[in-house]
């Protein structure tokens, strides 16, 4: 995955330092991720999670104090952010390692989250990854993806140079409706999309910095989100494994 997620002092570093604001303020689109959780899984007492791609542990931080009953596990690709969290005292009590979302050897669990990872990949490693998932979840549980899902039939594939990725990262725009044939061909059972709008007006801080999102509102009230010139139409998916 060298190349797909940015580097590793970039990802053990800089990004660490950014995601801190997020562990006393919850972000709001893990906020709501976490409510889907508990919709979708009412019943927690000695299940386990998943959180794939966990980096520096906010969001299993929000889950353990929101949602107890989970038995907590976090993968990230990079051994030194998975070192730092071992060594989070807040995050005592959950299980960290280091892998690799194209070779996952772990034992199948009952719910696996997986936010703004996916889009990273392309068509046949997105296809490898789902059949990975859908191998890595037990009958009848619940994955929950927070990725760029968006509603036309249409797939957009954007290569994004900024200075902290200056070679260039190929971005997948997925639409909705070919992710949910391809995890019907999987064989998942339920597949249910939910746009995420932020319910918070985001300044634009910097106009020359890529790295910060902000909104712009529209006349109805809506807000869109923009990452430098990049829209970013987030969206949670709900896939459920047929028991």
């Amino acid at each position: 995955m060298v190349g797909i997620t940015g580097s590793t002092e970039y990802m053990a570093n800089d990004y660490v330092e950014y995601q801190k604001k997020y562990r006393k303020n919850i972000r709001e689109s893990d906020r709501e991720l976490i409510k889907l959780v508990d919709q979708n899984v009412p019943d927690r007492i000695g299940k386990v999670l998943l959180d794939i791609g966990c980096h520096n542990g906010n969001l299993l931080f929000h889950v353990k104090d929101l949602l107890p009953g989970f038995s907590l596990r976090g993968v990230d690709l990079f051994p030194d952010v998975i070192d730092k969290c071992r060594k989070d005292p807040d995050l005592f009590g959950i299980e960290f390692s280091a892998m690799d979302l194209l070779d996952l050897q772990c034992e199948p669990v009952d719910v696996i989250v997986i936010s703004a990872v996916l889009s990273r990949f392309d068509d046949v490693q997105h296809r490898k990854i789902w059949q990975s998932l859908y191998n890595k979840i037990k009958p009848g549980g619940v994955i929950i993806s927070f990725e760029w899902y968006n509603p036309f039939k249409q797939t957009l594939r954007i290569v994004e140079e900024t200075y902290t990725h200056p070679e260039g990262l190929v971005l997948h725009f997925r639409s909705q409706s070919a992710v949910r044939a391809l995890l019907d061909g999987i064989g998942f059972r339920q597949c249910e999309f939910h746009m995420f709008e932020i319910p918070i007006d985001l300044e634009l801080q910097d106009p020359t910095d890529p790295l910060y999102t902000h909104t712009r509102r529209l006349e109805n009230g809506e807000r869109l989100q923009f990452r430098g010139a990049l829209y970013q139409p987030w969206c949670h998916l709900v896939a459920r494994k047929a028991r």
